[in-house]
């Protein structure tokens, strides 16, 4: 299987450990996001931000998916182009940092089940949205919007919209994929806690440093829906990890609170946080700052460099429903 995590492969990570990487974020802000299953690509045209790509948005509650109301309505591609037209957004206030461990120990045994777990289905369903900075820091920003369903066998779909320009070269995709045919792991996460750990270093090596298990939950949180006991294994491998650092309560950009785990990398030149549920331990979004200009960017104050808003994650029975 293809990791999520290579640098240079995906998302912001084009940032900051090689100069190598730098170049490709410069010269081509759409190299980010290359280890998916498909050129996820783009809206541009008025006809086309008429149109929403996807399933039918279920109308009840008790809809075949089970899943209801936990699970919103995917952004309109208009939406994200007024999202896209907005200045590079500041990395977030955050309080003083204090040792993350004790407060990772304490929400590991706190964890509770939230309602998207009275699904059942085979699929794991994760709504994502991204920001990510496009060639340079005065050009603003790039927005997506994706939707996957993966189940263990490796099948499964993704949906993608985004605001990268030029627009023939960025139309919306929606892609299905047969057993085996998925390029990130589709095994999910195990309650074990040595299991997850495993995982989590495969995905990328916490040898490179604390950042690694942060970056790690969130290129698995793309594609997994983990229950109860396997987010609270999960808290447990970041509360074993030394580096992790606590900043107190942030809202994330849907306007939901959480707790600030961070962790910095690059003799301090990046810096990656994720923003957990104090309640359920979901991963609600991961953001990474270049903290200086890393020679290329146009960087003159910390700027974001890609923020993963994670909008949902359920169960459905097929890769139709919601």
């Amino acid at each position: 299987m293809t990791s999520l995590s290579r640098r240079c492969t995906r998302r912001g990570r084009v940032l900051l450990p090689a100069v190598a990487c730098v170049g490709v974020a410069v010269l081509l802000g759409a190299a980010v996001i290359t280890a998916r299953l498909a050129t996820f690509t783009a809206v541009g045209n008025d006809a086309a931000d008429d149109q929403v790509y996807g399933p039918q948005a279920s109308t009840s509650a008790a809809d075949a998916s089970g899943t209801g109301s936990c699970v919103p309505e995917p952004a309109h591609p208009r939406q994200l182009h007024e999202w896209a037209h907005q200045p590079v957004i500041a990395p977030m206030t955050l309080g003083a940092a204090q040792p993350a461990r004790p407060r990772l120990r304490a929400l590991t045994t706190a964890v509770t089940s939230s309602t998207c777990e009275r699904a059942d289905g085979a699929y794991a369903y994760v709504q994502l949205r991204e920001w990510v900075i496009a060639n340079t820091a005065a050009t603003g920003t790039a927005v997506l919007q994706y939707e996957h369903w993966l189940t263990a066998d490796g099948s499964g779909r993704s949906t993608s919209v985004t605001t990268r320009m030029p627009v023939d070269e960025n139309r919306p995709t929606d892609e299905t994929f047969p057993p085996d045919a998925s390029l990130v792991n589709p095994t999910p996460l195990d309650d074990d806690p040595a299991i997850p750990a495993a995982h989590l270093d495969s995905t990328n090596a916490f040898a490179l440093g604390p950042q690694s298990v942060l970056r790690a939950l969130a290129d698995i949180s793309q594609w997994q829906a983990p229950r109860r006991n396997v987010r609270a294994a999960a808290l447990a491998v970041l509360a074993d990890t030394d580096g992790l650092r606590y900043h107190g309560a942030v809202t994330d950009r849907a306007g939901r609170t959480g707790a600030a785990i961070s962790a910095a990398s690059d003799n301090g030149g990046t810096r990656d946080l994720i923003i957990v549920d104090t309640r359920t331990g979901a991963l609600l979004a991961h953001e990474q700052t270049a903290m200086r200009d890393p020679g290329a960017l146009g960087i003159t104050a910390p700027t974001v460099v890609t923020y993963t808003l994670y909008a949902a994650h359920a169960h459905t029975a097929t890769v139709q429903q919601r």
